[in-house]
């Protein structure tokens, strides 16, 4: 088992930190934590995966998760050099990066809703 960090946040606002376990087998979790509360974490993560399929699906949006991954994918070899060791444009280059997603996945979005509502001037003509 190892020990991490991860920052917490409000309002984009670092409040703490938090320490947290990670696990190298459900063994190990198990002994540790107990069946009980392995099986509540299990369920409540399955719950929270769920919910977030349902509000993608409704919102047409990806989880915040999900956009940082695409935002680090976007990220080259000589922008990730040049931000090495230094936190603060690290912190800068992925929210430039998440910006960018987030503004790919607006146009996708409006090209779609424009297609759609150009079908649907299309089916309009037809039915005269």
């Amino acid at each position: 088992m190892q020990k991490k960090t991860s920052e917490v946040k409000s309002k984009s606002q670092v409040v703490g930190i938090a320490e947290f376990p990670v696990y190298d087998s459900i063994e190990e979790a198990l002994q540790d934590l107990g069946n009980e509360a392995v099986l509540t974490l299990v369920n409540t993560q399955a719950k929270t995966n769920a919910m977030n399929e349902v509000r993608a699906a409704a919102t047409q949006k990806p989880s915040k998760a999900r956009i940082k991954e695409l935002a680090f994918q976007k990220i080259t070899p000589d922008e990730f050099a040049s931000v090495a060791g230094d936190q603060a444009r690290i912190n800068e280059l992925i929210a430039k990066k998440e910006a960018e997603v987030e503004a790919e996945l607006e146009a996708a979005r409006a090209r779609v809703a424009a297609a759609a509502q150009q079908a649907g001037d299309d089916e309009e003509d037809d039915d005269e």
